[in-house]
């Protein structure tokens, strides 16, 4: 057997069709154990726990497919996940898991021992690499990791992860056809929340994404062994009022709408004339922009030729305290006084060798503020009539405004509910945003108030859609009623496999130069076939796992 080949072989894509040994080859695409004759949790493959190689990462703008980051990472994510309760959604996936988490759905004797086996490692894989996310991991990196693991879960063929920065959409993954939107939300049981960007959420339904979806994960770990509960319920067009007002109290400040909101007929009756446009419109300049005032600023000063009669040390000083300014500038008006532009000027001695440099510092800083200082003034009366044409808008107080807005969708009219919701109070915040919040507590009142079986609040039918048990020992206890049937070829093929791939990743990494581990590779590649072959000849016992389909 050629080794060019084997590896080839070893790195292909898994095809339906291909026999035995190539799909059992590439579902051991990293080093497995070498126990010689006993089955454990090391020997389960894993593909390496990666978030970016996993991912996906694409804002859903565009018709083109998200390309993966790592396309090898995630194809073997992929193959192992695709197995998993195939073509359903979450509940269903989270009930396939556990019936084969119970014994009580192994797969069955259809598809042949290829079948078999490819389908019982997939659901191994992915109770070891679940229990590898939530444990291994801190709370950041396990939340991001863990959305990753989720998108293939749920759509190994495009399910993607939308990325933290520049996103264009609250939603955490995009899955489906449709790309359906999914934020999700890890925490420990007892301490779920959810929130966000209230200004981002209310752009996504108001905009082209018309159902938000939520998924709150609680996890009870202990020593690495415990229970995941899933949630699940949608903010829609419709509803996103009434849900946000079992939220914190700032929820409901975040959803007061102007005055004009109160009244649905006359309302209607300004959006004929053309009046509501001219009535809620308010200039573009929500908070001061001092960054062109700011770059300005500082390039004036550094050109400034009086620099030169300042000794190296100080114009070193000013431009280092300048740019502390700036960074500070962008987030706050640091500029609107001049006190900290005179503690720069004041660090320096009134005398010395390079005679007043404090008096000097201040001249210099003064001209550059009288010559840019116009940019400033204009950017602070922008922000005046910004504040003042928001007053003006007579804002209704949290409750009078959230009757208003479940009032227009009872009634119907979602162009007038997505005025008002783009008008809310959240949506002009100064500074630019503000968040929205809802605790356990707050969560658990859901199906009380909407009905457990409502579908607009509950994408499945119920706020509490399953839980899932995870652990390296409960991994060990389906692992060994998994392989009590496996006859003595199977096993031996599982052990020559772990040979395998350790003997072709060690050859490829060391540059194809240890011929010893090619011969090895040789060597119990010919055993595979040769031991598979028995395994599913006529002759051969099937595989039988002991377990209903």
């Amino acid at each position: 057997m050629n080794i060019d080949t084997l590896v080839e072989s070893f790195y292909s894509k898994i095809d339906e069709n291909e026999d035995l040994i190539n799909e059992v080859l590439k579902l051991l695409l990293v080093e497995g154990s070498s126990a010689p004759r006993k089955y454990t949790v090391e020997m389960i493959p894993a593909p390496s726990v990666n978030e970016l190689g996993w991912g996906a990462l694409a804002t859903p703008e565009g018709k083109k497919r998200a390309q993966p980051v790592n396309p090898v990472a995630r194809e073997q994510l992929s193959q192992y996940l695709k197995s998993v309760g195939a073509r359903g959604d979450l509940r269903d996936k989270i009930k396939s898991l556990n019936r084969f988490f119970s014994g009580q759905a192994f797969p069955g004797p259809s598809g042949g021992p290829g079948n078999q086996l490819k389908k019982t490692i997939a659901y191994l894989v992915t109770f070891k690499t679940l229990t590898q996310v939530i444990t291994n991991f801190n709370a950041a990196s396990a939340g991001f990791t863990f959305e990753s693991f989720l998108a293939v879960l749920l759509d190994a063929t495009s399910g993607r992860q939308v990325p933290a920065a520049g996103a264009s959409t609250i939603a955490d993954i995009l899955v489906y056809k449709d790309a359906r939107p999914i934020s999700l939300k890890l925490y420990q049981h007892g301490n779920l929340k959810v929130g966000g960007s209230y200004r981002q959420l209310i752009k996504d339904l108001t905009g082209k994404i018309p159902v938000m979806e939520y998924v709150g994960v609680t996890k009870d770990i202990n020593e690495g062994e415990g229970k995941l509960y899933f949630y699940s319920f949608q903010f829609t067009l419709q509803n996103v009022a009434a849900i946000l007002a079992l939220g914190k109290k700032t929820n409901g400040e975040l959803l007061q709408v102007p005055a004009v909101f109160a009244n649905v007929k006359e309302l209607k009756r300004m959006q004929s004339g053309g009046e509501l446009e001219g009535h809620l419109q308010v200039p573009d300049q929500k908070y001061v922009d001092v960054a062109p005032f700011l770059d300005a600023f500082y390039e004036k000063v550094m050109n400034d030729e009086r620099l030169g009669t300042l000794s190296d040390e100080a114009v070193q000083a000013i431009s280092n305290g300048l740019k502390t300014m700036i960074a500070q500038g962008k987030e706050e008006n640091v500029f609107l006084k001049k006190g900290p532009l005179n503690k720069i000027a004041e660090q320096f001695p009134p005398k010395g060798e390079h005679g007043n440099q404090r008096a000097a510092t201040k001249a210099i800083l003064g001209a550059a503020y009288a010559e840019t200082g116009e940019i400033l003034t204009t950017a602070v009366k922008k922000q005046e009539a910004y504040k003042q044409a928001v007053e003006r808008r007579a804002y209704l107080e949290p409750k009078e405004s959230i009757a208003a807005l479940n009032a227009l969708a009872t009634a119907g009219e979602d162009d007038l509910l997505r005025e008002a919701l783009k008008n809310t109070r959240g949506m002009f915040p100064n500074p630019p945003d503000t968040q929205f919040e809802m605790s356990q507590s707050q969560l658990d009142t859901l199906p009380g108030t909407f009905g457990a079986d409502n579908k607009a609040i509950f994408p499945y039918g119920t706020y509490e859609i399953g839980v899932l048990e995870i652990g390296m020992d409960k991994v060990q206890a389906m692992l060994d009623r998994s392989v009590n049937s496996f006859n003595e070829v199977i096993f031996q093929i599982f052990d020559d496999l772990t040979v395998l791939s350790k003997s072709l990743n060690g050859y490829v990494a060391g540059g194809l130069e240890d011929t010893k581990l090619a011969d090895t590779a040789k060597e119990k590649a010919t055993d595979i076939a040769e031991g598979t072959e028995k395994a599913t000849s006529d002759d051969s016992r099937q595989l039988d796992f002991g377990f209903e389909e």
